[in-house]
């Protein structure tokens, strides 16, 4: 015969006669825990690298100041050489009308 619920001092049940009475109740699954420990594991390293970045930048300024040059001048010249291909190209669009 089970044992009856009987009901505590404060209103609470008694829940030691039920099998889950160990087990504490969550409102969020494992996969999102391990998403938040992926997450901020990223966000250490990446604050992380931010550091040393920062860090080289302020000991060795002027080579840091040549390479951000060098990435303006790149991204300068790819930008001009795509403008000349889009003109070429319309300008050969515009030759067969």
């Amino acid at each position: 015969m089970k044992k009856p619920m009987i009901l505590g001092t404060l209103g609470t049940s008694n829940f030691s006669s039920l099998p889950f009475r160990n087990m504490s109740f969550r409102f969020y699954t494992n996969a999102i825990s391990q998403a938040s420990r992926t997450v901020a594991a990223g966000m250490f390293v990446a604050g992380l690298v931010l550091t040393g970045f920062g860090f080289m930048i302020y000991l060795l300024p002027r080579l840091f100041a040549t390479l951000a040059a060098i990435v303006f001048f790149v991204a300068g010249l790819g930008c001009g050489v795509t403008a000349v291909k889009i003109f070429l190209a319309m300008r050969q669009l515009d030759k067969l009308d």
